[in-house]
């Protein structure tokens, strides 16, 4: 482009455009991993926000997923501002060396002008040497000539110590810039999960608290639900109460066994109660329901909707802590 014809025309400049062109960008990534992260990116926001309103809560696969390519495209967005501020920096010069009125018609490309830099700067370093020591008549010339070469070396050195310290400091703001606006999504994103998880949480205890109130439940569960004296594994109570969730839970009642399942049985078809209701099974044997898919069902039915929803009913009431 004309641009970099305006770059080519100064030759001290086109060393720094050849690191430029087959240094960094190369390292940049492509466009098609470039839309291939897009693409995971627009998959996984979707999934989330068909999500909403729901119990649905994202796996930790998919939350690393969405931090990796986070780290990757902050990573790669660094590069491409490292090397766009390189490539602002070698324009600028340019233009303060001349811009576009350097440019003649024997101006080469700038690609041109690379593949030609090193190896013309070479040979004219050489023929300058020669020319300069075969004028030189004497130590004194000789000294002169060296002190002129280091001259040049170190002016261009520290000038392009200059350069690189200004794309640095682009490099460095812009760095700055990104990490802030980062941090700010990740404390709102932050925020929106928290209230999604308040509105899920307070959704299922209402639907629980519903489920809790069915009258037909509550039958099924009478034998826990209904005050009374007897106390969970043994004692009384003074006052009447219902049974107790904790002790539900302690005595082995509302583990899903076999074995959990004799326990409930045990409180549940007990005759020493005489103020609850009590379970009635086709057989009277203290292991007699094990006989009967029938009774097999109910008691674990009462067992899972216990073990569902019994801290709900501890808030509303039905049974005691």
């Amino acid at each position: 482009s004309e641009t970099g014809r305006t770059i080519a025309a100064q030759p001290e400049l086109v060393p720094q455009a050849k690191r430029l062109f087959e240094n960094d960008i190369p390292s940049l990534p492509s466009a098609d991993e470039v839309r291939t992260k897009l693409e995971s990116a627009r998959r996984i926001e979707k999934q989330v926000v068909d999500s909403l309103g729901t119990t649905y809560e994202p796996s930790a696969d998919l939350t690393d997923s969405a931090q990796t390519s986070t780290q990757w495209a902050v990573s790669s967005l660094i590069k491409a501002q490292s090397v766009q501020a390189v490539m602002a920096s070698l324009i600028s010069e340019a233009a303060l060396k001349g811009g576009a009125q350097s440019v003649v018609s024997s101006t080469p490309k700038l690609e041109n002008a690379v593949n030609q830099s090193l190896q013309a700067e070479s040979l004219n370093r050489q023929k300058l040497i020669v020319e300069k020591t075969t004028e030189a008549k004497g130590d004194a010339d000789i000294a002169i000539a060296q002190a002129e070469a280091k001259r040049i070396r170190d002016e261009a050195k520290l000038e392009a110590e200059e350069i690189l310290r200004k794309a640095n400091e682009a490099v460095a703001a812009k760095r700055r810039e990104e990490s802030i606006q980062i941090a700010t999504a990740k404390i709102e994103d932050s925020k929106a999960q928290v209230k999604v998880s308040k509105a899920e949480n307070e959704a299922e205890t209402i639907l629980l608290r519903q489920k809790a109130s069915d009258p037909t439940l509550k039958a099924k569960l009478a034998p826990f639900l209904t005050p009374g004296y007897q106390l969970i594994p043994k004692g009384m109570s003074a006052d009447m109460q219902p049974h107790s969730y904790i002790q539900l839970k302690s005595a082995g009642a509302l583990e899903p066994t076999v074995e959990g399942m004799q326990k409930l049985v045990n409180i549940a078809h007990t005759r020493t109660d005489i103020v609850r209701p009590r379970w009635k099974f086709k057989s009277n044997l203290p292991k007699g329901w094990r006989k009967s898919p029938e009774d097999i069902e109910q008691v674990k039915e009462a067992q899972q909707l216990l073990i569902e929803l019994g801290p709900v009913m501890v808030e509303m009431g039905l049974l005691s802590p």
